[in-house]
């Protein structure tokens, strides 16, 4: 890292105008030899905070958290399964954002065994909670725990990059590289650049000066020495679709690009702006309110919106000058449409485009799961179009039957990194 890794990116990610996520996990298996130097990087650096580029800014994360559960399955045939990996350091990290123009930048590691994996997910809460200050000092007898658990597992380990990207208008694709090591031959693969790069030293093909080596050759070259070794790599293109995409289909691109782009939600989106809040009268509309956490009425309202897809769906927060509340939307299995989810009560909002805006009718609702009739739905004629500046714009009203006008908030976004 980052040798292989950007040269696989740089590959996976020809031809796409906009890369919106790269993300890369290194799986090894159990018994592929840890000198003392690896454990102790891989242990310092557990719980302790992480810099990671996501939607467009470095945000802190601790190091080791994040888990997920891995299966690297290249051509159907499954030759790692069900592991798991978290949130690890990588030069990637660092260099991939500006030499890319990714908006995210994930890596991830896994060790095989869950006994070792989370055993130092446990061991990395107290450096979490600020109670100990490194798993550094660790490092030799976490070793000499390896090395009594070195018989079980295996020997094959992976390797799996992603770049999800625009190709066409509101079309992304999802590209993969996977790399699966068997009989031991994991420990080959980090040498791989260097052989490459001896090569291209010598044949005059490596411009001079020092500098990070970041897609400094072609991934066939790296894959063409593979050959006598047990590494096998796969490749992979699938179609991906933000959830609006989805949910809104073809009509989608009648939608003005600015909001084509607001709802292109891969990984992480955030933008900032402004907004106008009004309030309705009356004690129930106050009551409304408090407990939806709606914000404050005032003038020219500094708003920030962070949109993140969480596995199929996407988590919505606003923030209005320091007030936030949060939604989930998902895909409406009912009918056409979103379900946004606030806490206990969700809504079926139907989505239409007309004349390029994007409106919000609310068609349905929920308590708890419990349908509520039409007479308790709140009416809304919330919609999102686009100002002479270019700039996403939103119109959000909500009433309450008997009850009349609860709030209205009104203004506009721009991605983060803009100026309005």
């Amino acid at each position: 890292m980052p040798a292989l890794s950007s040269s696989v990116v740089a590959e996976l990610a020809d031809g796409m105008a906009d890369i919106h996520l790269i993300e890369s996990v290194i799986l090894p298996g159990n018994r592929a030899p840890r000198g003392l130097s690896v454990i102790r990087a891989i242990v310092g650096q557990a719980g302790r905070p992480l810099s990671v580029w996501r939607g467009g800014r470095f945000v802190s994360v601790p190091g080791w958290s994040g888990l997920e559960r891995v299966t690297l399955d290249p051509a159907g045939a499954t030759a790692v399964a069900g592991r798991w990996a978290s949130h690890n350091a990588a030069p990637d990290l660092a260099l991939f954002p500006p030499r890319f123009r990714s908006r995210s930048v994930l890596f991830r590691a896994g060790l095989e065994l869950k006994l070792m994996h989370g055993g130092l997910l446990l061991l990395s809460l107290p450096v979490r909670w600020g109670l100990v200050r490194s798993l550094a000092p660790l490092a030799r007898l976490l070793k000499w725990v390896a090395e009594r658990l070195e018989p079980f597992g295996s020997d094959t380990g992976g390797m799996r990059v992603r770049v999800v990207g625009r190709v066409r208008a509101a079309d992304m694709e999802l590209r993969e590289w996977v790399l699966i090591a068997g009989a031991g031959d994991g420990p080959h693969v980090p040498a791989l650049p260097a052989r490459v790069l001896y090569r291209r030293l010598r044949d005059g093909k490596v411009a001079p000066g020092a500098r990070a080596c970041v897609a400094e050759f072609p991934l066939a070259d790296a894959e063409a020495l593979m050959a006598g070794l047990n590494l096998a790599t796969h490749r992979a293109t699938r179609p991906m679709k933000a959830l609006f995409a989805e949910a809104i289909g073809p009509d989608l691109l009648l939608l003005p690009p600015p909001l084509v782009d607001l709802h292109a939600v891969i990984d992480v989106r955030r933008w900032h702006g402004e907004a106008e809040v009004t309030h309705g009268p009356g004690v129930v509309a106050r009551l409304v309110r408090a407990v939806m956490r709606f914000p404050r009425a005032g003038g020219a309202v500094r708003v920030g919106m962070t949109m993140e897809r969480r596995g199929s769906g996407e988590v919505w927060v606003r923030d209005f000058a320091g007030q936030r509340f949060r939604s989930h939307l998902t895909r409406n299995t009912a009918g056409p449409g979103v379900r946004e989810r606030f806490g206990l009560l969700s809504f079926d909002i139907g989505l239409a485009v007309r004349d390029g805006r994007l409106w919000y009718p609310v068609v349905g609702g929920r308590l708890a799961g419990v349908p509520l009739p039409r007479a308790l739905l709140p009416s809304s004629t919330s919609c999102e179009s686009v100002d002479a500046a270019g700039r996403a714009c939103f119109d959000v009203a909500i009433a309450l039957p008997l009850v009349g006008p609860i709030i209205r908030y009104r203004g506009w976004l721009v991605p983060d990194g803009e100026r309005g």
